[in-house]
């Protein structure tokens, strides 16, 4: 009972350390009004960086790489399904449940996340760096906010589950 106590209070320590570190790399938005637009640092230099080393990319490369990280997803969420259909044909109760408990800590942290850019408010580097900066991708609509990254707390909370 005692490890257990101890794990609990472990885990609400992760979760506050966590928290605290999201209100303190956070550029904005926490009481402030309007979105935060990141125009520097190491955030704003690697995306020039990365749409400056592709901008001579032919055309299809856009829509490919958009492709590619939805799939990523697709293929680790099938990963999953795949290890706890293996898990019930073995009768393997501790599969089962890890990759149930995967699966619904994906969609909380999901949620999380969205709830966390309702407070962040964080422009998407697309819009926020316009000047000299040609987006390969499509921009997403205004209102849909760069931080946190959906697709990277997916990929973590699968990639962390799976594994």
């Amino acid at each position: 009972m005692k490890a257990r106590a101890g794990r609990l209070l472990g885990t609400l320590a992760v979760l506050g350390v966590g928290a605290g570190v999201v209100t303190w790399l956070s550029p904005g938005g926490l009481g402030e009004v309007g979105a935060v637009e990141v125009t520097g640092g190491a955030s704003a230099s690697a995306y020039r960086s990365v749409t400056g080393s592709v901008a001579d990319a032919p055309s299809w490369l856009g829509p490919l790489l958009d492709m590619a990280t939805e799939g990523t997803l697709v293929i680790l969420g099938m990963l999953l399904v795949w290890m706890w259909w293996t898990a019930i044909r073995r009768k393997d109760t501790r599969g089962i449940a890890g990759s149930v408990l995967t699966g619904l800590g994906t969609v909380v942290a999901y949620a999380v996340s969205e709830a966390v850019k309702l407070v962040v408010d964080e422009e998407r580097p697309c819009r926020a760096l316009r000047a000299g900066v040609e987006s390969v991708a499509e921009c997403p609509g205004v209102g849909d906010w760069s931080f946190p990254s959906n697709h990277a707390t997916g990929a973590v909370t699968l990639v962390g589950g799976v594994g």
